[in-house]
């Protein structure tokens, strides 16, 4: 009979980290934040349409955010910034995981 702390038996597990996509940090552009979420749906679908860049829908209690794009560096995010901020007020410049970039052949 061998007889342990458990929390050895914690420590000595491997680490199990399951994701749905790979993420780095990075930066995105949030358009929109508010409890509407027809409007926020309404704004990620112009978004994606007119922009053609990927577009996130988040909701964090009480309320959605849309967020635009995967930018690596903050001065990667600044041209659709200053463009998204001539017809839409209120964007941020956030960090957060961004999805990894597309491999380029």
């Amino acid at each position: 009979m061998i007889i342990q702390n458990p929390l050895i038996r914690e420590d000595i597990k491997p680490a199990v980290i399951i994701e749905d996509e790979p993420t780095m940090p990075g930066f995105r552009i949030q358009v929109y934040a508010g409890t509407d979420r027809g409007e926020a749906q309404r704004l990620k679908n112009v978004m994606s349409a007119n922009y053609n860049i990927p577009t996130y829908m988040i909701y964090e209690s009480p309320y959605f955010k849309v967020r635009v794009g995967d930018y690596r560096s903050r001065i990667e995010a600044q041209q659709m910034f200053h463009t998204l901020k001539q017809q839409y007020t209120g964007i941020l410049l956030v960090p957060g995981n961004i999805n990894w970039p597309d491999l380029k052949q």
